[in-house]
C-alpha cells in the first residue's frame, strides 16, 4: 500500500513483498494481476509504473515555467521534467527498477551508427520566406559575430558513426585557467568531440557533454590600457570563460531539424579570491521589484549585452565605467587586502558620480554550478539537416502545373511546411486523389502540441476528398479525432472548401470551418499562393526583355478573382525576380 507521500514500500514487517500501486494509473504490481508491469523509482524516491513515468518524461513542455528561467528551459525538454508527487527534478535516464536498484529502466544508446541522425550534419539557417540568400547570410553572420557559439550561433552538429562532434564558424579560444596574464598564446578551438553522449529514439533526443581541461572563451583576453588606474590584475575579460557544455537536442520526427533543446555552458570557477574578491553570483534590483542576476568572473560581468570591468583603486574601493558613458560606479565599502568582501546574503553598496545608488546582494562566492543556458527552439533561426545530395535546392522544391490541381503545392507566408497544402498527382479517379497538410517547417514547433501532448504530425491527410474539375473546387476533411485519437485546440475535425484560379496560381476563395468559431476565409485571413510561382515568372522573364509579361500575369490574376492581400503576395514574387535578388523568396524547407 502506498504511503501518504507517494512512496510505495516494498516489504512489510514479515518481509513479505507488498504489491506496488502506481499513483497515476493505479496499476498494481501484484504478480497475479494480468496488467502487471515493471515499476520505476525516481531519484527522489517515488515509485510509478514504468509506462506512466516514461510517458510523463517523454512529452516536451512537461513543465510549464518561465522562458527566462534556466531551470525551466532545461526541464521543458523531453526526457526531463518534474516528479508528479514532489515536483522534484527527474530524468528519464535516472529511473531505476524498483526490484534492482543497479538497473536502469531506459538504456543509454551510445552506438551512433544505430541512431536516426547517424552520418547527418546540421547547420544553422534563417527561417521564413521573403528573405533572400544574401540577406540570410548577412543576418546570420551578424549573430555569429555578436553572440558566437556561446550564444548558440554558428555551430555545426556532426553525427559521424563513431563520435558526435561540434564545429564552430567563429572559433573559440582555450586558455590556461587562472593565469590570464600569461604571454602564452591560447589554443584555437574550431571543433571538438563530445566526451559523453547517448540518444533516445522514442523522443528523438540527443544528450551530449563536452568537458574541457582548459576553459573556453569567445574572444582573447586583453591587457587593460589603463593599467595605472588599478593595482589589481591588468587583464580585461571581453567574454565569460566556460569549462563544460551540456547539450540536449530534440529532433523533428523525420530528423530534418532540431525542434527543441538547449545548450548549457557551465561557468569556469577558477579565479583567485585574493585577486578577484568580487567574483561570484550577485542579485541586483535595477528597478522596483525587478531583480537581475550578475555573474562576475575575473572581475568582469555582462549586463544588457554590454561588458563591464571592475577595478580596485588605491583606496581599495571597487569601481567600473558604464559603457559609452562618463558615469563611474564606485563601491562605498573597501574591497582589499585588509577588508573582508561581503559574504553570502550580505550587500555591497555602490554610488555613481551622477548621484545614483545601487545595492548588490551576494548569492554565491563562487561560480560553481552557475550556467548560461541557450534555448535551441526554432524562432528566427534553425539548425537543419544539410542536404549533400544536390547542389541546387530549387531542383528539389515544388513544381508548377498550370493545367491541373494535382502536383501543385500552395503555401502561406511564402513558407512550405507551415500548414502548406500538397496535392499529389492522381491516377485519374477520385479514389486515387491524395492531399495533405504539411507541418514540416521548423516554425510549426512554436505552435501548440495536440491536445494529448503529442507533437503535430508532419503530414495530416485530407479525408473524404471531393474534386470538381469544372469549378476547380476542392473539398476535404481533416479528422483529428479519427486519425490521431485526440483533438487539436479543442477541434475534432476541420472542413475545407477551396476554389482555385484557372491556372492554379492561388486559392481564390473558400473556407476552413471549425466547431465553435467563425470559419477562416481564403483570400481574406488565409492567403495561399502556389509555392512554385517563381518558375512561372522566370519563364515570362526569359521570353521577354521587358516587364510587360509580368504585368500581364498579374493582370490575369486580378481578373481571376485575386483579393488585395493575394495580389500583394503575387506582386512580391514578381518584384523579387525583377530585382535580381539571389535565391528564392520562398522558404522551401529543404
Amino acid at each position: 500500500m502506498a504511503s501518504p507521500d507517494g512512496h510505495s514500500p516494498l516489504t512489510n514487517n514479515n518481509n513479505d513483498i507488498e504489491p506496488l500501486s502506481c499513483p497515476i494509473c493505479f496499476t498494481s504490481s501484484d504478480e497475479n494481476n494480468e496488467t502487471s508491469r515493471p515499476f520505476a523509482k525516481t531519484t527522489c524516491g517515488h515509485v510509478f509504473c514504468a509506462t506512466c513515468i516514461e510517458q510523463v518524461l517523454s512529452k516536451p513542455r512537461a513543465v510549464q515555467g518561465r522562458d527566462d528561467d534556466d531551470d525551466d528551459v532545461r526541464l521543458r525538454c523531453a526526457t526531463r521534467g518534474k516528479c508528479p508527487i514532489c515536483r522534484g527534478n527527474v530524468s528519464l535516464f535516472e529511473l531505476r527498477h524498483v526490484t534492482d536498484d543497479s538497473s536502469f529502466i531506459v538504456d543509454r544508446n551510445t552506438k551512433v551508427s544505430t541512431w536516426p541522425i547517424s552520418n547527418a550534419c546540421y547547420e544553422q539557417r534563417v527561417l521564413g520566406g521573403r528573405i533572400f540568400s544574401n540577406e540570410r547570410s548577412s543576418r546570420l553572420a551578424l549573430m555569429v559575430e555578436r553572440h558566437g557559439a556561446i550564444g548558440g550561433f554558428g555551430i555545426t552538429f556532426q553525427y559521424n558513426t563513431n563520435t558526435p562532434s561540434v564545429s564552430f564558424t567563429r572559433p573559440l579560444y582555450s586558455f590556461g585557467g587562472e593565469d590570464l596574464e600569461s604571454e602564452e598564446e591560447p589554443d584555437v578551438v574550431d571543433s571538438v568531440d563530445f566526451d559523453h553522449f547517448h540518444f533516445h529514439e522514442p523522443t528523438m533526443t540527443f544528450h551530449g557533454t563536452i568537458i574541457n581541461a582548459r576553459p573556453f572563451t569567445m574572444r582573447k583576453p586583453r591587457k587593460d590600457s589603463n593599467a595605472n588606474l588599478t593595482d589589481c590584475r591588468r587583464t580585461c575579460c571581453p567574454t565569460y570563460f566556460f569549462q563544460k557544455l551540456e547539450c540536449v537536442l530534440q529532433f523533428s520526427p523525420d530528423a530534418k531539424y532540431i525542434r527543441d533543446g538547449y545548450l548549457s555552458w557551465s561557468y569556469f570557477d577558477g579565479s583567485s579570491r585574493t585577486h578577484y574578491p568580487l567574483d561570484g553570483v550577485w542579485e541586483v534590483e535595477i528597478e522596483p521589484r525587478k531583480l537581475v542576476v550578475l555573474y562576475v568572473q575575473f572581475h568582469s560581468f555582462s549586463f544588457l549585452d554590454e561588458r563591464y570591468h571592475i577595478f580596485i583603486n588605491a583606496d581599495n574601493r571597487a569601481w567600473f565605467h558604464w559603457p559609452d558613458s562618463s558615469t563611474i560606479q564606485i563601491s562605498t565599502q573597501q574591497i582589499g587586502p585588509n577588508s573582508i568582501p561581503p559574504c553570502i546574503g550580505e550587500t555591497l553598496k555602490w554610488k555613481t558620480n551622477t548621484d545614483g545608488c545601487f545595492q548588490w546582494k551576494r548569492i554565491s562566492i563562487t561560480l560553481e554550478g552557475a550556467r548560461s543556458v541557450v534555448k535551441m527552439k526554432p524562432i528566427q533561426f534553425v539548425y537543419q539537416k544539410v542536404n549533400r545530395d544536390s547542389e541546387n535546392d530549387a531542383t528539389l522544391g515544388p513544381t508548377y502545373h498550370a493545367n491541373a490541381l494535382w502536383g501543385n503545392t500552395f503555401c502561406q507566408a511564402f513558407t512550405v511546411g507551415l500548414a502548406s497544402y500538397h496535392f499529389e498527382k492522381a491516377d485519374g479517379n477520385t479514389a486515387g486523389y491524395r492531399a495533405y497538410i504539411s507541418y514540416e517547417n521548423p516554425l510549426t514547433s512554436q505552435w501548440p502540441n495536440l491536445d494529448n501532448g503529442e507533437s503535430i504530425p508532419l503530414h495530416v491527410p485530407f479525408r473524404n476528398i471531393q474534386w470538381n474539375e469544372v469549378t476547380r473546387t476542392f473539398r476535404g476533411e481533416i479528422l483529428w479525432m479519427q486519425d490521431y485519437g485526440t483533438t487539436w485546440t479543442g477541434d475534432s475535425k476541420w472542413l475545407y472548401e477551396m476554389t482555385f484560379d484557372p491556372s492554379f496560381r492561388f486559392v481564390v476563395s473558400g473556407t476552413c470551418t471549425m466547431a465553435n468559431r467563425e470559419p477562416h476565409q481564403f483570400g481574406k485571413d488565409l492567403i495561399y499562393i502556389n509555392a512554385a510561382l517563381e518558375s512561372l515568372f522566370r519563364e515570362a522573364l526569359e521570353s521577354s526583355s521587358s516587364t510587360g509579361q509580368y504585368i500581364e500575369i498579374l493582370r490575369e490574376c486580378r481578373q481571376s478573382g485575386a483579393s488585395e492581400a493575394t495580389m500583394q503576395c503575387l506582386g512580391e514574387v514578381a518584384l523579387s525576380l525583377m530585382s535580381n535578388e539571389e535565391g528564392s523568396c520562398f522558404d522551401l524547407n529543404l
